[in-house]
């Protein structure tokens, strides 16, 4: 065989190591471009969620409430009617 045993002095140049910090730096903060703008999105998809959680609900009440019949002589402070 007429390898030679790795010795030292096989250590790459500086400009290359510099070279791939600087490609891995890059790539690190394009990881934390990209989170951020993850966390900007699940930010808006959880605020449009919540609003439209909140019409359903309003809106199924609405509908409860206009479903329900109402009875104007019933007088509603007085809990002995709605006990058995």
């Amino acid at each position: 065989m007429d390898h030679e045993p790795a010795t030292s002095l096989d250590v790459p140049e500086p400009s290359v190591l510099t070279n791939q910090f600087t490609q891995e730096m890059q790539m690190i903060s394009d990881l934390r471009g990209q989170m951020e703008q993850l966390q900007r999105e699940m930010l808006e998809l959880r605020n449009t969620v919540t609003s439209y959680m909140l019409k359903f609900a309003t809106r199924t009440l609405v509908t409860m409430n206009e479903s329900t019949p109402t009875n104007s002589s019933v007088d509603w402070r007085d809990k002995s009617k709605f006990t058995g």
